[in-house]
């Protein structure tokens, strides 16, 4: 099975970061990485920081020719992450759509009600979710099966499978798939207090948060129990990113 994923063009992220710093989407690097670890065909589009207009974006999904296309949306991007569902459906009406991301997890319902090219939406944390999605695909099983997501049955009606429970240990993950974007393209660098421009990647080291702040997705996209990769865990990663991309400065969210 192929699956493609988008980080949308265009739109205020996109104009905001692709104009100076720039650092990769990493939720969407370890669903890829996930999949890929489970023998799925991935390609990861980062439509923005390529500079993909609607024509190279159609293009891109007519030559990988996927099953399945999945984008991550933020409220920011919402409207980009619709229109890229929609030319996935011209491209192929039998390609699945699939929605993730923050203001999907807060928005499951007004999207899933108004944005008839949405097939599926993925709530909260993707990972386990993605791969039990592609098991019932490919499978010809029902989604109703699988935990965490959005679909419309026969009828056309939203269904609901539930919350999934929240990964405990970060540490069974892979590293998100960044070999599968041109890490070049990124601009990512920090001012140090030398004055020195370094260059810096992202990594995640914990997921989800005790308070509940009303301006913050965090509770609602990754709950509110925190958990954390272990030391030797965060090590290795720091290590990675410098042997193979060249960090010498590490931004943690």
């Amino acid at each position: 099975m192929k699956f493609q994923l988008f980080v949308p063009p265009k739109g205020y992220v996109a104009q905001r970061w692709s104009e100076g710093s720039s650092m990769p989407a990493l939720g969407i690097l370890y669903l890829a990485a996930v999949l890929e670890k489970k023998g799925v065909e991935v390609d990861v589009v980062p439509a923005d920081i390529l500079g993909y207009d609607w024509e190279k974006i159609a293009k891109r999904i007519e030559s990988f020719k996927p099953e399945i296309v999945g984008v991550t949306t933020t409220t920011e991007n919402r409207f980009d992450s619709f229109k890229l569902m929609k030319t996935a459906k011209k491209v192929n009406p039998n390609i699945v759509t699939v929605l993730g991301g923050p203001h999907i997890s807060m928005a499951k319902e007004d999207t899933i009600n108004h944005i008839k090219e949405v097939d599926i939406l993925c709530i909260g944390e993707g990972e386990k979710t993605i791969i039990d999605l592609v098991s019932a695909l490919e499978n010809n099983d029902s989604l109703s099966k699988v935990r965490g997501i959005y679909f419309r049955n026969d009828k056309g009606e939203a269904v609901f499978t539930g919350h999934r429970k929240i990964i405990t240990n970060l540490n069974t993950l892979p590293f998100p798939a960044r070999h599968l974007i041109e890490m070049e393209k990124y601009n990512f660098y920090i001012t140090t207090r030398d004055g020195k421009r370094r260059k810096a990647q992202n990594i995640i080291t914990s997921r989800g948060c005790p308070f509940n702040c009303y301006f913050c997705s965090t509770p609602v996209n990754w709950g509110r129990k925190m958990r954390g990769n272990s030391p030797e865990r965060v090590l290795e990663e720091i290590e990675h990113l410098m042997d193979r991309y060249g960090a010498e400065y590490i931004w943690f969210y």
